[in-house]
């Protein structure tokens, strides 16, 4: 089940210096003026599988939660990115979103054949 880290007592987000951040500030928190149209309400619990967590949310301002925004996960020869930022709902009018997208397509792929 996702978990809610918007509204009010927003989650602090980061990033990690990934593929999937090519050309985008990454490796820290993110900017909350570069990154604002695709964060999203939600992330994902950092489940049991062994997952490349790229991108995620800490809030601890009421309790505690931890999550991830952007996760891969191989599967089979290939592997797959699972992603609670707004990429869809932002192609076209963000070019972050435009980025993140390309990215991910991209990285999704690499040394597969």
């Amino acid at each position: 089940a996702m978990s809610y880290v918007g509204g009010y007592y927003r989650a602090e987000t980061w990033a990690r210096a990934h593929p999937i951040f090519q050309g985008l500030p990454a490796g820290g928190m993110m900017d909350p003026n570069v990154y604002r149209e695709v964060l999203p309400q939600v992330a994902l619990p950092l489940g049991d599988e062994p997952a490349e967590v790229v991108a995620g949310a800490i809030n601890g301002q009421l309790g505690y939660f931890s999550g991830s925004l952007v996760s891969v996960h191989q599967l089979g020869a290939g592997r797959v990115v699972l992603s609670t930022l707004l990429i869809r709902e932002n192609l076209g009018r963000d070019p972050v979103a435009e980025r993140l997208l390309r990215n991910m397509l991209n990285y999704a792929v690499r040394n597969t054949e």
